[in-house]
């Protein structure tokens, strides 16, 4: 990428291990992204159908 180039950054939960994979596999192969990094795992708290829950999950 050449500097000054427009570039996006998508952060996305994902449950954890096989999940993540595939989707990080599906999005190189399809070339719509150059690069996934999975990090976690990670504890969200959300709310969720007016509950609030909390899940492991990869980022």
């Amino acid at each position: 990428m050449k500097s000054g180039e427009p570039f996006v950054l998508v952060l996305v939960a994902a449950p954890p291990s096989e999940p993540a994979e595939r989707l990080a596999r599906e999005l190189v192969d399809r070339e719509l992204a150059a690069c996934v990094n999975r990090i976690g795992p990670i504890r969200s708290t959300y709310r969720w159908h007016g509950e609030v829950e909390t899940a492991e999950e990869e980022l």
